[in-house]
């Protein structure tokens, strides 16, 4: 009699890196059959060269062999976090209760977790996000949030207004090259470098606070 395999799907970036990525997602595919599984890997769909086709139609595609594959792990390869597909498929996945992996170490992922408010509402009282925030600093905040669109349209043009983290991650060497000019236009944005100061310190503590166990922001890919 032959024991049932288990099916797993590798997921990973794909756009902007060379070749897809696929070697990489190669190299995992045949580490894990040779560990007996049944792989499903996005990129093995374009041996023969990828299509000309858009984004959404890729990401469509994909999602339909984990969907359909009977999948009962998928498998989260490195630099998975920066890749808005790979992050859709985890939460596809979590929301499913199918397990999820850590495709270099083989060990389980922590599920997400997704509430960033205090759940009881004495606890969220605590957290004045209006009176606290935005009725302190409106002007500081809206420059903020422009600078954001800018840089969108800059750096993933025709895309939705998203935070790209690995085009850069060097945070606190920004923030005090911007804080030496603080007060002076930045002719590359047209804004005062004190904006993106300001900018670069909340990248930096939402980063710190997701590495001690804050849910990951929707908008970061």
């Amino acid at each position: 009699m032959t024991a049932n395999i288990a099916t797993i799907y590798l997921s990973g970036p794909m756009t902007g890196i060379p070749e897809y990525n696929a070697p990489e997602f190669a190299r995992f595919a045949a580490m894990y059959r040779a560990n007996g599984f049944r792989v499903l890997s996005p990129p093995e769909l374009d041996a023969d060269g990828p299509k000309d086709d858009t984004y959404e139609n890729y990401l469509k595609r994909d999602l339909r062999l984990f969907l359909d594959g009977d999948v009962s792990r998928i498998y989260m390869l490195p630099g998975w976090e920066r890749s808005r597909g790979a992050n859709l498929e985890r939460h596809v996945a979590e929301m499913l209760k199918i397990a999820v992996y850590d495709a270099e170490t083989g060990e389980p992922l922590p599920p997400t977790p997704r509430q960033v408010m205090p759940a009881s509402s004495e606890e969220r009282k605590g957290v004045p996000l209006c009176t606290g925030v935005l009725d302190y600093f409106p002007a500081a905040v809206a420059a903020v949030a422009r600078l954001s669109k800018f840089g969108n349209d800059k750096h993933n043009p025709g895309e939705p207004l998203h935070w790209a983290r690995g085009k850069s991650m060097d945070h606190a060497d920004c923030i005090a090259r911007h804080l030496v000019d603080r007060g002076i236009i930045d002719p590359d944005t047209g804004m005062s470098h004190t904006v993106e100061v300001a900018w670069r310190a909340l990248a930096l503590l939402q980063m710190e606070l997701e590495q001690g166990g804050a849910p990951r922001a929707r908008g970061a890919y």
